[in-house]
């Protein structure tokens, strides 16, 4: 099912108070929202008392909707939603009339931009500070008071539709089929779609999200995260962590010492040679379960090969060897407990 506008503004408001009206935080900042005495002026909920934005509230609220005080606004859900609403847009107007738009469908550290991305990162950091970070192509360290990065609001809340006209269809919303790293460590989060994310060097963090995805590690220590659908996930050089999550997955570790994770479905995990040490967590031995994949390790030959000469229990799990230093380990398991369906050659 697509992401709508109402998927958005709940989102929003559970990361901003888990929900509660009634809040205020630390730094004076009111309701399921979060709105301060910048947004509430904007809006005409308060009066600017000429002083720098403070949340005091001391220029007094001016009865918009009915409402003459901070209690009020607390004690009014139906006024923070409209207000809510009215906000976004305003957001939206002060993103055009900046040529923030321009920058939609362009990719910046690793976040896909679209119009609610940028309406999310305005509202966690100010709309001068979402310039500042868009025309640094995503280089700028950017956090609000709480020390939340902006790239965290965006990944979050990239992709819905809002209520209000911002040029995007509904293709627009969904990131490229591509999704490049560099040398650095990059973050790079797919969307509902079929994604390719390439994670060169670095030490990466790569989400597939949605669809049937290809994520490669590429050089460095990668956490792979496969997600929904059925994805091919390859850690390539490195110490990698790879999950696979729901999804018939086929999951290679590559060269250096892995930990692999299945999680839900039927996944294949598949060596060759030369691929060190890698660590099966949840390997499932059933008729309907996971399958070892070793036609590319030239030191086993077949499952006779492999009982006889490669396999062996070490305290409770079992350990397949290629003579020459690479291992996998099936964690939690006896020899008994495996039979040949259970590798392909």
């Amino acid at each position: 099912m697509s992401n709508t506008y109402e998927d958005f503004r709940e989102a929003l408001k559970q990361r901003e108070s888990s929900g509660n009206y009634s809040v205020v935080s630390a730094a004076g900042y009111l309701g399921a929202y979060q709105f301060g005495e910048a947004a509430l002026i904007d809006l005409g909920f308060v009066n600017h008392d000429g002083n720098a934005y403070d949340n005091n509230y001391s220029g007094g609220w001016t009865g918009k909707w009915g409402i003459d005080s901070t209690a009020e606004f607390l004690a009014s859900p139906t006024v923070q939603d409209a207000a809510a609403d009215a906000w976004f847009e305003l957001l939206w107007g002060y993103v055009t009339a900046f040529g923030l738009d321009d920058y939609l469908g362009q990719t910046m550290d690793g976040v896909y931009i679209t119009a609610s991305a940028i309406i999310a990162g305005a509202h966690l950091v100010g709309i001068g500070a979402m310039q500042d970070w868009l025309e640094s192509g995503g280089t700028l360290n950017l956090t609000d008071g709480n020390g939340t990065p902006v790239e965290e609001y965006l990944a979050l809340f990239t992709g819905y539709p809002m209520p209000f006209d911002t040029g995007e269809s509904p293709e627009d919303l969904l990131p490229s089929d591509v999704l490049q790293g560099d040398d650095g460590s990059n973050t790079l989060i797919g969307g509902a779609e079929d994604d390719t994310i390439n994670g060169a060097g670095g030490n990466d963090q790569l989400i597939g999200g949605a669809g049937d995805d290809t994520v490669n590690g590429g050089a460095g220590r990668d956490l792979l995260l496969g997600g929904a659908g059925g994805d091919t996930l390859t850690g390539e050089t490195g110490n990698d962590i790879i999950i696979g999550g729901d999804g018939r997955d086929l999951i290679t570790g590559g060269a250096g010492t892995d930990i692999l994770q299945g999680q839900g479905g039927t996944d294949l995990f598949i060596f060759e040679d030369d691929w060190g040490t890698d660590v099966i967590l949840d390997f499932d031995a059933s008729s309907t379960g996971d399958v070892v994949v070793l036609s590319d390790v030239s030191a086993i030959t077949d499952y006779n090969d492999l009982t006889a000469n490669h396999m062996f229990e070490l305290g409770d799990h079992v350990v397949i060897s290629d003579g020459a230093g690479n291992l996998i380990w099936l964690l939690g398991y006896e020899l008994s407990e495996l039979e040949s369906g259970d590798f392909v050659f």
